[in-house]
């Protein structure tokens, strides 16, 4: 599949270490290994979820701040994906103390430096919101793109990072375009819901209230 889409023109490929406990990484680099140039890898950190086991949706442990843990989920990627570097690093799901904490840019910047990561990004999450994140992180000079919930039902605070991001020369990487499957189809009543999103479907966390609200409006 992987192979599929970049014959058909998509060459970035958006991840992050702890999904599959970095078996995405593991799928991606070695589909990949022959013709690394040709790609560009985004991944995320920030997570432990080494050693901590999540339970349902639960968010895990945060470690940002600290510098070992970082060191460490960094060189852990560039292993997995067989790259001597990562094109986008992203801050997965970070809140707002860890924006406003200079340590963890101080941390990206250097492996700038070092070559062992091009750029960043601030992926924001897990649910929509995280105005505020969004909008600070922009001010990092080496920041390169905001992740963020958009579409056709959920356009804030999507707008407002979009035309902030237009002025700060940032990108924006749009998660969950598809509302969870509603506009595409997938999900066209409650019973689909039901039947199609079990307990490990990273849409569980939706209120089946969102769904029914959401197939008023298709």
């Amino acid at each position: 599949m992987l192979k599929r889409a970049y014959d058909l023109g998509i060459n970035l490929f958006e991840i992050a270490d702890m999904y599959g406990q970095g078996r995405a990484e593991r799928i991606v680099g070695e589909v990949f290994k022959d013709m690394r140039d040709e790609v560009i890898f985004s991944t995320k950190y920030g997570y432990d979820f080494s050693k901590v086991k999540q339970i349902g949706h639960t968010e895990l442990p945060q470690r940002f701040s600290e510098r070992d843990f970082s060191e460490k989920m960094l060189q852990d990627s560039l292993e997995r994906l067989q790259t001597d570097h990562i094109d986008i690093y992203g801050l997965h799901n970070p809140k707002l103390y860890h924006i406003r904490d200079k340590s963890v840019f101080e941390f990206l910047d250097e492996k700038i430096k070092e070559g062992k990561i091009k750029t960043y990004q601030a992926a924001l999450g897990p649910a929509i919101g995280w105005a505020a994140e969004g909008l600070e992180s922009m001010n990092m000079p080496n920041l390169s793109a905001v992740q963020t919930v958009y579409n056709l039902f959920e356009q804030v605070p999507g707008r407002e990072l979009l035309e902030n991001a237009q002025k700060n020369d940032v990108g924006i990487f749009v998660r969950v375009p598809d509302a969870s499957g509603v506009l595409t189809g997938e999900m066209k009543t409650m019973a689909d819901v039901d039947k199609k999103i079990g307990d490990d479907d990273h849409r569980a966390v939706r209120k089946k209230q969102w769904f029914k609200r959401a197939f008023e409006k298709v």
